[in-house]
């Protein structure tokens, strides 16, 4: 018994949930009275609006009609036989006038106290009547406008008609009123032409509220005055939504009109109310059907739903308890999503946890190997950095021991240079990864020679790989191939890839470079059958301080940023670099694809010839560097190696005087000097007169393209990045000379 009890009755649940239904149910059935009512409104908006648009629409092509009329009947005042006053002849080319216009019914000319002179439509032998329309003749001669009359009733013509007048003007007075008579089914082929809603009757009146023509019984009411229903509304000029009329054959409408500014004549459209309602009061029906239904299913879904949360609600309670107690909960089974999703939450809570926990190892081991990889590219910077500065720093040891001899000298000079460029190179490689992954590289670009510049890339690692005895197989076409480049950069691009795979290639390799010129494009691939690249470093291949080699013989060397410029180098330009390898000892190749230019250029190997300038003894150059050791090595240099008439000053404010009453052929200045920097001090010697031929050159380690802007724009004639070659410095002191002294002879 107590079961029972317990099944058929009423817990606090179930109870709530009736009461829930009862205040859910009032205010939906508030809500969608509204919405039913809001529906019904726009339905009805929105019939009114095409209503209206239609009448608007009507209205203009009643303006247009009386406007296309008045326009025949200026262009008929025109006519010379009116201006010589010739009416016969008039008569007779208004008749042929009214012939070819089946709409009009008669063309009447009169004078301004509207005595008739001409009707086309009586015979000639006809008396004419005495006046026509004399109020409206009267208003077209005081007003010299056009004016659209009412419908009146023609006994000539035994009809209703309406008439447009138009003023003929000579000598800025009205001479004559024309007149055109129309017929009203002018206006009833309009509404035969217009699509009408169903059930609609369209009404065209005239500036009297008069009939003019109509879509149902359109004979019956020509010309009776609408119904005081119909006059109330139409006399408001404009309805700012639609109300209700009675129309001529007792019916009720909506009324909806529109009213000609210029003419007065109204179009006027009657939607019958059980047309416009009807779907208003289907929808009201359905509400209170579907209101009932509601009501019933609500309280028996009530009475489900409650059984059915009540249930599981218990087994949740029991299985959270089990958890309380460490015991693995028992989840219970529903189909209601919230209940589930909690069981779901209380077994999800341990796998979040270790989610969460493999989450931070992994963002650990990513911190971790991007602080290895770090660290292993400081000690490889570390390590290629001390490789040539251990041999340089040991020839300084050695040139101050006495007795060396001049060949041991040089020997250890070459050393030195060697040394030096390995270090220049390094510099390079490093600033040149920062700019061309921060886009900051400025590319000069001009018709290339891609054969031309792959000779001078061949050039340059010729030797090493004659070092290792590689050998270098060029596939080229015979064709020449352009590409629009910055040709240093281009060639840079090569000599990177070639310089990759001499060194990754073992001694007696073979190193392959093949140009194919495709369509639209030229693929210049590199290939080796050196060490290859593994499968898991070729993704990571183009991203900085990537090396296969990480062991401490590092035989390959550099800092393994190479590719990564080559690629951005590529992209600059416009092409794409790929890389290919099928695995670890199995070689390697690099593709470079560029768009191709066609151009009728010849072919021209491009090729620096050394300096041969053997004596600058006729030239003055003064030197300018805080540091010491730099000038006194260009100084040295320059007089030794040239015979040039060498001058070093280490602060600028001195060099300023002595340059002045020195009046140098040269002067090449350090930019960053302290207490003047080199912009300054180029500045201050240009503004004397006596210095207007001396050439100056900026040496300066500050080598980007902004930085040469603001050497030119300093006043300086050359640029030279530090460490200088002497040789180019003085190539530019000989151009410099020549050009300012066509006679100037290196003797």
């Amino acid at each position: 018994m107590n079961g029972i009890r317990h099944a058929t009755s009423f817990g606090a649940l179930e109870r709530r949930l009736f009461l829930i239904t009862l205040s859910a149910l009032l205010p939906v059935v508030l809500l969608s009275y509204f919405l039913l009512f809001e529906e019904a409104q726009n339905h009805k908006r929105n019939t009114v609006e095409s209503a209206r648009d239609l009448m608007r629409a009507t209205v203009t092509a009643i303006d247009a009609e009386l406007d296309h009329s008045v326009a025949a009947l200026d262009a008929l005042a025109a006519s010379p036989r009116l201006r010589d006053g010739n009416l016969h002849s008039f008569r007779q080319e208004a008749r042929n006038f009214l012939e070819r216009r089946p709409d009009w019914s008669n063309i009447v000319l009169a004078t301004p106290d509207a005595q008739q002179l001409v009707n086309a439509r009586l015979p000639d032998d006809t008396s004419l009547p005495h006046r026509v329309d004399p109020a409206g003749v009267a208003h077209v001669a005081k007003t010299k406008q056009s004016r659209y009359g009412p419908l009146v009733y023609s006994p000539v013509l035994r009809q209703f008609g309406f008439s447009v007048m138009s003023p003929i003007i000579q000598d800025d007075e009205v001479r004559y009123v024309l007149t055109a008579v129309f017929l009203p089914r002018i206006w009833q082929n309009q509404i035969n032409r217009t699509k009408l809603p169903a059930g609609a009757i369209m009404t065209i009146l005239d500036s009297q509220y008069k009939v003019a023509a109509r879509s149902r019984n359109e004979g019956e009411w020509i010309g009776k005055t609408a119904t005081e229903s119909s006059l109330q509304l139409l006399r408001q000029e404009r309805l700012s939504d639609a109300a209700i009329a009675t129309t001529l054959d007792g019916q009720r409408v909506y009324l909806v009109f529109e009213k000609s500014d210029r003419s007065g004549w109204i179009a006027a459209l009657g939607i019958p109310v059980g047309i416009v309602d009807a779907p208003a009061n289907r929808l009201y029906g359905m509400l209170a059907i579907g209101i009932l239904l509601s009501a019933v299913l609500g309280f028996l879904v009530a009475f489900i739903i409650g059984r059915s949360i009540t249930r599981p609600a218990k087994a949740l309670e029991k299985a959270a308890i089990a958890l309380g107690y460490g015991e693995q909960p028992e989840l219970p089974k529903t189909g209601i999503a919230e209940i589930r999703k909690i069981g779901e939450a209380l077994l999800n809570a341990y796998q979040d946890r270790e989610a969460a926990l493999a989450k931070e190892r992994q963002a650990r081991e990513s911190a971790e190997n991007a602080s290895k990889a770090k660290d292993e590219f400081l000690a490889m910077l570390s390590h290629e950095l001390r490789n040539p500065l251990a041999p340089i720093h040991s020839v300084a040891q050695l040139l101050k021991m006495p007795g060396l001899s001049q060949e041991r000298i040089a020997s250890l000079g070459a050393t030195v240079e060697r040394q030096t460029k390995h270090l220049v190179r390094l510099v390079n490689d490093l600033l040149d990864a920062s700019r061309v992954t921060r886009r900051l590289v400025t590319l000069q670009k001009e018709i290339v020679n891609v054969r031309s510049a792959l000779h001078d890339a061949v050039e340059q690692i010729k030797d090493r790989a004659n070092k290792n005895r590689h050998e270098l197989r060029l596939s080229l076409v015979g064709e020449p191939v352009f590409v629009l480049a910055d040709r240093a950069r281009l060639i840079q691009i090569f000599v990177n890839l070639l310089d990759n795979a001499v060194k990754y290639t073992p001694q007696n390799g073979i190193i392959a470079v093949e140009v194919t010129p495709l369509d639209e494009t030229v693929r210049i691939a590199v290939r080796d059958n050196g060490a290859g690249i593994s499968p898991e470093l070729l993704p990571r291949i183009f991203d900085l301080f990537q090396q296969s080699d990480r062991s401490l013989d590092r035989q390959t060397g550099g800092l393994g940023i190479g590719l990564s410029i080559v690629k951005g180098l590529v992209e600059l330009h416009g092409g794409t670099l790929t890389a290919h390898s099928d695995g670890a000892g199995k070689g390697s190749e690099f593709v470079v694809e560029m768009t191709r230019v066609r151009t009728d250029m010849p072919q021209v190997m491009e090729l620096r010839q050394p300096f041969s300038g053997d004596d600058l003894r006729n030239v003055t150059v003064v030197i300018v560097d805080d540091n010491v050791d730099a000038a006194e090595a260009v100084s040295c240099y320059l007089a030794a190696r040239f015979g040039c008439n060498a001058l070093q000053f280490h602060d600028p404010e001195i060099a300023l005087a002595k340059i002045i009453d020195t009046v140098p052929d040269v002067c090449i200045l350090d930019i960053g000097m302290p207490g003047m920097d080199g912009y300054t001090l180029v500045k201050l010697l240009k503004t004397h007169h006596a210095l207007k031929d001396t050439v100056f050159i900026a040496l300066t380690g500050y080598g980007s393209p902004l930085d040469k802007q603001n050497s030119a724009a300093a006043g300086f004639d050359h640029h030279v990045t530090k460490p200088v070659d002497i040789d180019e410095l003085a190539r530019f002191i000989v151009e410099a000379m020549q050009k300012r002294s066509p006679a100037f002879q290196i003797e």
